[in-house]
């Protein structure tokens, strides 16, 4: 029995140890619950609010209600190994438009919408970002490449910009808290732009 217990305790201390090592396996980095709110400032320095309304059945599966104040709304879908986008007022993607893998992993790699796609790399979990919300350890990277966009952005500039990216970071318990994007020439940045970044939020 005494053995039983000993193998026990060095199994939970094992456990403790990877998720200390490994944040991202134990943090949400996308909480729906309802009456959770999040406002953010776009590049215009205009706020717009999101706030979740509730679960809502849509098609027959189990969703999340999510709409802001200009009115457009978003149906996300849960579960233990991904977040997913499952349809919008905005929808450009169809449907199962895949957001974050649970858990991220650094590294991964992964393509999402239909035909040419977008391309998306987790450059790190373990980031520390600063928004005018607060600070925040622990962050998701999620790095996302379009080639369409980076074809016509090299198009427009005569071939000064050849790829178009946009950077989501995510904090564990919070969410989505920032979103920028970025243009380059080969390993050159170019130019760095905020699309929105987090100023409030409420998640209870």
């Amino acid at each position: 029995m005494r053995a039983s217990y000993i193998a026990l305790y060095f199994l939970f201390i094992l456990g403790a140890v990877m998720f200390v090592d490994n944040p991202a396996m134990a943090a949400d980095y996308f909480p729906l619950p309802k009456g959770a709110s999040w406002e953010y400032r776009d590049t215009n320095g205009r706020i717009n609010k999101v706030e979740v309304v509730g679960p809502k059945n849509i098609d027959g599966r189990s969703a999340i209600y999510v709409r802001d104040q200009s009115g457009e709304y978003r149906y996300y879908i849960k579960t233990t190994n991904s977040i997913v986008l499952y349809d919008s007022s905005f929808m450009v993607f169809g449907d199962d438009y895949l957001i974050l893998r649970i858990p991220p992993k650094k590294g991964e790699e992964y393509k999402v919408g239909g035909g040419v796609g977008t391309v998306v790399t987790i450059i790190d979990t373990t980031a520390t970002v600063k928004v005018p919300a607060g600070v925040f350890k622990n962050c998701v990277v999620k790095k996302m490449y379009g080639p369409a966009a980076s074809d016509t952005a090299k198009k427009l500039t005569g071939g000064k910009v050849d790829a178009v990216y946009v950077i989501d970071y995510f904090a564990p318990d919070v969410g989505l808290i920032k979103s920028e994007k970025l243009f380059s020439k080969g390993t050159i940045e170019i130019n760095r732009e905020i699309l929105k970044e987090l100023v409030k939020y409420k998640v209870p």
